[in-house]
């Protein structure tokens, strides 16, 4: 549409200059641009008729578009994504039906686009003099009254469909047929004054900068929804750390893409008799202390490190680049002395037991058989006094195993 109104407003400003010039490109250039004009005129209100339509009906709502598809929509693929959108959408819901008026008006357009290709012969609607001038014919209103009706139709179109458009939209789309129907009745009462392109250039213009503009508020709006939506998916409501299968699945690829020479520790934290402290304190004493146990690993490992509640009471955190004993043994030193600190401030009696599988190489590592190493390590914490941390080797694990 923004090239039909490029076009139109070309073929005007052509017929304006070129009207009464006496020389060979004056004569063809007048008559060019004055069928141009016209034609491009219906040409382009009916295809407005079916943005508008397209907007106000629901078939091209943001609403049926995901940021994915809509920034598809918006590169090299776009016509094709459209297209496939679009089938969807009609798999989904039942389309709605197409409203009589819309045929209204490209009967509208027809009728005009005709009567503009017979005045050539029969000079009913205009005609070019001698004089190379443009003169209207005994038909002139005709064509400015069929646009007309078709612009109140498109508006009726839109109120009866308001509810599909935002305020701003629904505002902005109303005034754009203010200026191109004011310049209309102007045009039809005023012999030689030509104002209904640059109104509708105008105006165009206006609306799809509003309509850009409210596009944008609503892909970010959705992408928003989206993004919180995708990290709810992923991640555990009370602690915010990763959930078990997003967890799992963080860690598979981690391991998956682990060189040889690479290490990591894989820990597996249990409180210990978590049921007592519901028993005892309630659960929501319980829940904040699997949100306090959460905390504390994560002020102590890095951003990039993989924590994941792993269970009710359980959580499994993998850190990367790094087997070191010491400074295994020195952090879990420091969880435990940072959880019985918090746990002496409230009074309660709250500790956990770990089990530690160290990752010395990064060839061929099992996440299930990491996990069992580490489990088992835990349950040998838990025998030997709970509250307590074993640490194993994978590969002795393996061996052992074996």
């Amino acid at each position: 549409m923004q090239l039909l109104c490029a076009l139109m407003l070309l073929a005007d400003v052509s017929a304006w200059y070129h009207n009464g010039g006496c020389d060979k490109l004056d004569f063809y250039m007048t008559r060019i641009g004055n069928l141009g004009e016209y034609l491009i005129n219906f040409i382009f209100i009916a295809l407005f008729a079916n943005y508008i339509w397209q907007t106000v009906s629901g078939d091209d709502m943001l609403e049926n578009v995901s940021p994915h598809e809509w920034r598809a929509r918006t590169s090299g693929g776009a016509k094709r994504n459209r297209k496939n959108q679009r089938s969807a959408n009609a798999r989904s819901k039942p389309k709605k039906p197409r409203s009589k008026k819309l045929d209204v008006i490209y009967a509208a357009s027809a009728l005009g686009i005709v009567l503009t290709i017979a005045t050539q012969f029969n000079h009913m609607v205009y005609y070019i003099d001698s004089q190379n001038y443009y003169r209207r014919g005994p038909l002139f209103a005709i064509p400015q009254i069929l646009g007309l009706v078709e612009l109140a139709l498109i508006v009726m179109l839109i109120i009866e469909n308001r509810k599909n458009l935002s305020r701003p939209l629904f505002v902005t789309s109303l005034s754009f047929f203010v200026l191109p129907i004011v310049t209309t009745i102007v045009q039809i009462l005023h012999y030689g004054l030509a104002l209904q392109a640059i109104a509708i250039t105008i105006s165009i213009q206006f609306t799809f900068v509003v309509d850009t503009i409210e596009m944008n508020k609503k892909i970010r709006s959705q992408d928003d929804a989206y993004q919180k939506a995708s990290y709810e998916a992923q991640h555990d409501g009370l602690t915010d750390l990763w959930s078990k299968s997003a967890g799992r699945e963080q860690i598979e690829n981690y391991f998956a893409h682990m060189q040889e020479d690479d290490q990591a520790v894989l820990i597996f934290v249990d409180i210990d008799d978590f049921k007592q402290i519901n028993d005892t304190y309630g659960h929501k004493v319980g829940d904040f202390w699997i949100r306090e146990v959460a905390q504390t690993l994560k002020r102590l490992y890095r951003h990039d490190d993989i924590i994941v509640r792993f269970g009710g009471d359980e959580y499994v955190a993998l850190i990367k680049n790094t087997a070191n004993e010491r400074v295994i043994e020195s952090t879990l030193d420091l969880f435990r002395r940072q959880l019985a600190q918090a746990s002496a401030q409230y009074g309660q009696d709250v500790h956990c037991s770990i089990g530690a599988c160290r990752v010395l190489s990064g060839k061929n590592v099992d996440l299930n058989l990491c996990l069992g190493f580490a489990d088992h390590a835990l349950y040998q914490s838990k025998r030997e006094g709970k509250g307590m941390y074993t640490v194993v080797d994978y590969d002795s694990g393996k061996v052992q195993a074996a």
